[in-house]
């Protein structure tokens, strides 16, 4: 979900409901034999529809990751399954097989401006998206394409580690076409899963990777497991990477989400089964339990990633899942986490039963981690 500048939220995802409510829609039709994705635009009071449409084609789409531009145009990406997906003005127009990347430009009103294919024949997948103040868009994904369809690699990793999934980015300009695609971290298996730019447009990816991630100017220069989260920097013109960091311990399922806020201090949220996780000024210092014996983490990083201010774990009795992380106009991290089971340990709750929680932190006059509410 982003918000736009009248405090309309816009929301893309998926769907399977043929009834799904549409207005102003630039597609109309449910196709899909799995689930299409949508892209909808909200009231400021979240009370009415602005626009709302379908979009996708006959198989399977999943939306992904959103971002408004300066001009509140909103750019989405997710996965598509479908050799009819709906493009316009597309840098690819045809789908390159086990599953593509989309990405897409919708106008303020809900117009479709432009929309495309991005993948090779192998499998791609794209998860987060970030837009800068030019309106170029940056997609945060993987590839098990032995190399990028495109032929636009400038950066230091150009090939990818052969027959596996690799965290890939790429560069869309305003217009749709593509400046950029490029492989990340060396020959590295992983993905990655989430992406902010900071003010000096600097790019900033979080995932996971396996233990031949080629790191620089890390915190944690090693994966304590098979795999480990990591987040890496890399400078505005994608050409060389500026740090890039594990962040687990002995057995974790990556970064899922990350944020930046203003003084450049970087804010990443997943979820982990490791009791050796790296922990700092932590309010829960212990995994929870649970069958999958995970729980979810926040931590933040100083400017540069190579010291943790904070960094503690979040869960109950039966397993959970950090997700959403976005910093408030004060600096405060504002987590959105998807719960599996009943026993999270609440907090000022407005709901006492299982569903989504909504889990709100601050740091006291030392930078420690403090939870103010779980919901």
């Amino acid at each position: 979900m982003a918000l736009d500048a009248n405090g309309s939220p816009v929301i893309t995802g998926n769907t399977r409901n043929a009834n799904f409510p549409l207005k102003n829609a630039f597609q109309t039709q449910f196709k899909a034999i799995y689930g299409s994705a949508f892209i909808s635009k909200l009231s400021p009071d979240g009370k009415s529809l602005v626009s709302s449409s379908y979009i996708g084609g006959s198989n399977y789409e999943w939306g992904g990751g959103i971002a408004l531009d300066p001009q509140g145009n909103a750019l989405i990406t997710g996965q598509t399954y479908s050799n009819d997906f709906p493009v316009k003005q597309a840098f690819q127009k045809s789908y390159g097989g086990a599953g593509d990347c989309y990405a897409a430009k919708i106008a303020p009103n809900g117009d479709l401006l432009w929309s495309t294919y991005l993948g090779g024949t192998g499998g791609d997948f794209c998860y987060g998206i970030a837009a800068d103040q030019q309106g170029n868009a940056y997609i945060a994904g993987s590839s098990n394409f032995v190399r990028l369809s495109f032929e636009k690699r400038d950066s230091e990793y150009d090939y990818a580690a052969k027959w596996l999934d690799n965290s890939s980015l790429i560069k869309l300009s305003a217009d749709g076409s593509i400046t950029t695609a490029t492989f990340l971290g060396g020959p590295v298996a992983g993905a990655a899963t989430c992406i902010d730019l900071d003010q000096a447009g600097d790019v900033y990816l979080g995932g996971w990777a396996d233990s031949n991630l080629a790191t620089k100017n890390a915190f944690q220069a090693d994966s304590l497991g098979s795999g480990s989260g990591f987040v890496l920097e890399v400078d505005n013109s994608l050409r060389s990477t500026i740090f890039a960091t594990y962040l687990g311990g002995s057995s974790d399922r990556g970064v899922s989400r990350l944020a930046l806020d203003k003084s450049g201090s970087l804010y990443v949220s997943g979820s982990t089964s490791s009791p050796d996780f790296p922990l700092k000024f932590s309010f829960q210092s212990f995994i929870g339990g649970g069958v999958c014996q995970c729980d979810a983490f926040l931590a933040k990083f100083a400017p540069g990633a190579q010291s943790l201010i904070y960094s503690t774990l979040m869960g109950g009795h039966n397993g959970d899942s950090g997700g959403s992380v976005a910093v408030d106009g004060s600096g405060v991290p504002i987590g959105l986490d998807i719960r599996f089971l009943t026993t999270f340990r609440l907090r000022n709750a407005f709901q006492s039963s299982t569903a989504a929680v909504a889990t709100f932190f601050r740091k006291d006059q030392r930078q420690h981690s403090r939870l103010l509410h779980r919901r």
